[in-house]
C-alpha cells in the first residue's frame, strides 16, 4: 500500500504548473500558496515535466490517480487542452521594468522628458456681503457701495494645466540636472467669467544639484515662500501673505552643516513690477519701472533629520526685498519724476510639532508693497505722493487627522499705516477654518468657511462671512 501512495504523490505533483495551479483547475496546498507569495526569487525558465507511469490501451494514456483512498485510471485522450504559458510574469517588478514602464507616462523628443500635469478645479462661495472679486476674494466692500448685497458664484477658472520637463546633466553646470516647467491657469483678464484669458504662473529653467541652484524665468518670490493653506484661490494676497509671481534671475546655495541641520541662502534679481495707477489715463498718472531691478534675498535655517523618508522639517527663513518705482503725477498737485522705494522685511517658520499637528506662518513690514500684494494692494497715495508703509502677517494651525483627512485653522491681516493715506483701504483681516479630504491621490474636496472684516478710510467697515465648497481633480 505505501509503494502505491508514494507513487500517487509523485504523480499529482507533475500536475502543477510553474504558476502554483493544477493542470486539472484545482487550487494547490495553502502551504504551496504562501511559499510562492513569500518567495520572489527571479523566474527561472520553465522546464519540462518529468514524464509519468502511463498505461496504455486502445483508448488513450491512461494515468494512475488516488482520489478518495481508491486508485483510479484518468484517460488523458478526454481532458480538454490547456494552453501553457511559456513565461509566467514574476510576482514582482524589477528596476528596469519600472524605468521602462515610467517611460510610457512622458513624451520624449530627443534627450528630453516631457511630462504634462493639471488640475481641474471647480469652486461655489456664498458671501453674505459683496467681496472683491467674487469668485474669489480680496477683501469685502464697504456697504456703502454694495448695501447687505450678498453674492453667489460657481468658478472654474483656477482650472491649471502645465508641463515639467527634464533634460540630461550639464558637463557645463558640473553635471547638474536641468529641468523646467511651464504652467497657465484661467484666471486672465476677462470681459464675461465664463470667456476667461489665460494667466502665466511658472515659465523658468534650472539647474540644481545637493550644493545649489541656478533659475532663470517667471516663478514664485523668494521671500515668504508659504501660502495661507486655504481654498481661496489668491491663498491669502491682499490680507497677510506678501508675495507673488515674477521673471527673476535666482541662484540658491545649500550649506548641510549637519545631518539634521543646514543654512540656505538665496538671492535674486527680479523683474520691477509696477501696480499701482496701471489703469489711469497716461494724461492723468503714468508709472514706471525704476532705474534698478528689484533685489530679493533670504536665509533659511532647516532642522531636522533630511534623509529620512516622511520626516517633518522645521524650517525658519529671514528675508526682504528692495527696489525703486517712477511716477508722474500730471494732476493737482503735479508732480513729475517721482521716485518711490519699495522695500520689506520678511519672516516665515514652519513647526512639525508632531507628525500630525504643527503650526506655520509669515510676517511682513515694508513700505509700497502693492507689486507685492500688500498693504491691501495699495502702495503710493494718490494724493501725498508718498509710499505707504504696511504690516501684516499670517498664522495657521494644521492637524492631519488621517493621513487623507486634514483641517487648517488661522487668522491673517494686513494693516497699512494710516496716516500715509488719504483713502482706500485701512485694515483687512481674515479668520479662515477649512476641512480637506483626499477621495485619492487625483481627487480631493475640501469646505471652508472665512469670517472677514476690511475696514476703510472715509467708508463704513466691510464685514462678511465666506462659505466655499471646492473639488479638485489633479492629474
Amino acid at each position: 500500500m505505501l509503494p502505491i501512495i508514494a507513487l500517487s504523490t509523485v504523480l499529482v505533483s507533475q500536475f502543477w504548473d510553474d504558476s502554483g495551479e493544477s493542470l486539472f483547475g484545482i487550487h494547490p496546498p495553502a502551504a504551496v500558496e504562501c511559499q510562492q507569495s513569500s518567495s520572489p526569487s527571479p523566474v527561472l525558465p520553465p522546464t519540462a515535466p518529468a514524464p509519468p507511469v502511463a498505461q496504455d490501451d486502445a483508448e488513450g494514456s491512461l494515468f494512475p490517480l488516488t482520489i478518495d483512498g481508491d486508485l483510479q485510471f484518468i484517460n488523458t485522450d478526454e481532458l480538454p487542452d490547456v494552453p501553457v504559458d511559456p513565461q509566467p510574469p514574476p510576482d514582482y517588478v524589477t528596476r528596469q521594468e519600472l524605468q521602462a514602464e515610467a517611460k510610457t507616462w512622458a513624451w520624449r523628443k530627443g534627450d528630453l522628458t516631457i511630462v504634462p500635469y493639471g488640475m481641474i478645479w471647480g469652486s461655489m462661495s456664498y458671501d453674505s456681503q459683496r467681496a472683491k472679486i467674487g469668485d474669489y476674494a480680496l477683501w469685502f466692500e464697504s456697504p456703502d457701495v454694495h448695501y447687505h448685497d450678498p453674492d453667489f458664484n460657481v468658478d472654474a477658472k483656477s482650472s491649471r494645466v502645465g508641463i515639467d520637463f527634464t533634460g540630461p546633466p550639464s558637463s557645463f553646470l558640473c553635471g547638474a540636472k536641468v529641468d523646467g516647467k511651464v504652467e497657465v491657469d484661467f484666471q486672465g483678464q476677462f470681459v464675461t467669467r465664463n470667456k476667461p484669458g489665460l494667466l502665466l504662473r511658472h515659465a523658468y529653467v534650472e539647474a540644481v544639484n545637493d550644493r545649489w541652484r541656478l533659475l532663470v524665468g517667471q516663478t514664485w518670490d523668494i521671500i515668504s515662500p508659504l501660502g495661507i493653506p486655504t481654498l481661496n484661490y489668491t491663498a491669502g494676497s491682499a490680507v497677510g501673505n506678501l508675495g507673488y509671481r515674477r521673471a527673476q534671475f535666482r541662484a540658491e546655495r545649500f550649506l548641510p552643516v549637519t545631518d539634521i541641520f543646514m543654512v540656505t541662502l538665496q538671492g535674486s534679481i527680479n523683474g520691477n513690477v509696477v501696480t499701482d495707477f496701471v489703469t489711469d489715463s497716461a494724461s492723468s498718472t503714468s508709472a514706471d519701472p525704476g532705474p534698478y531691478p528689484d533685489v530679493q534675498y533670504r536665509t533659511a535655517f532647516t532642522i531636522g533629520r533630511r534623509y529620512c523618508p516622511g520626516t517633518k522639517l522645521a524650517v525658519l527663513g529671514i528675508g526682504g526685498h528692495y527696489g525703486i518705482q517712477s511716477f508722474d503725477f500730471r494732476t493737482a498737485p503735479i508732480d513729475l519724476g517721482v521716485d518711490v522705494p519699495s522695500y520689506s522685511f520678511a519672516a516665515d517658520f514652519l513647526v512639525p510639532v508632531t507628525r500630525r499637528f504643527g503650526v506655520q506662518g509669515e510676517f511682513f513690514t515694508g513700505c509700497n508693497l502693492s507689486n507685492y500684494m500688500g498693504g491691501i494692494l495699495q502702495g503710493v497715495d494718490r494724493v501725498t505722493h508718498k509710499g505707504i508703509h504696511s504690516t501684516g502677517g499670517w498664522i495657521d494651525i494644521y492637524v492631519d487627522w488621517l493621513p487623507n483627512l486634514h483641517t487648517n485653522s488661522g487668522f491673517s491681516i494686513d494693516d497699512p499705516l494710516n496716516h500715509d493715506m488719504t483713502s482706500g483701504r485701512a485694515c483687512n483681516q481674515m479668520l479662515f477654518n477649512n476641512v480637506i479630504w483626499d477621495a485619492n491621490k487625483h481627487l480631493q474636496f475640501g469646505a471652508e468657511v472665512d469670517v472677514w472684516q476690511t475696514r476703510y478710510i472715509t467708508l463704513s467697515p466691510g464685514k462678511g462671512v465666506r462659505l466655499e465648497f471646492a473639488t479638485r481633480y489633479k492629474f
